[in-house]
């Protein structure tokens, strides 16, 4: 999973490049946070605290795309930058 990857290696600029490139594919939101969501929960060699912080992101994303309060398009960017720049 190319995302996922580029994200792994604190790449933002690649990153939102590869998340742009799904949305125009017609890849769901929903779909991407899975994927990310899988990539994440079956990494063992994430620590624990690392994988709590990111999943933490996840689910604030889910709910703001399910409440509506962004547009899918920015929640997926905001959490792409946060999870690289951090």
């Amino acid at each position: 999973f190319d995302l996922a990857g580029a994200v792994e290696k604190k790449d933002p600029i690649l990153s939102l490049n590869i998340l742009s490139k799904l949305l125009s594919k017609g890849e769901r939101p929903e779909r991407i946070l899975g994927g990310l969501r899988y990539q994440w929960v079956n990494d063992d060699s994430l620590e624990f605290e690392e994988r709590k912080r990111r999943i933490s992101l996840l689910l604030d994303t889910d709910l703001n795309l399910k409440r509506g309060r962004l547009k899918p398009e920015f929640a997926l960017e905001l959490l792409i930058t946060k999870l690289c720049l951090s």
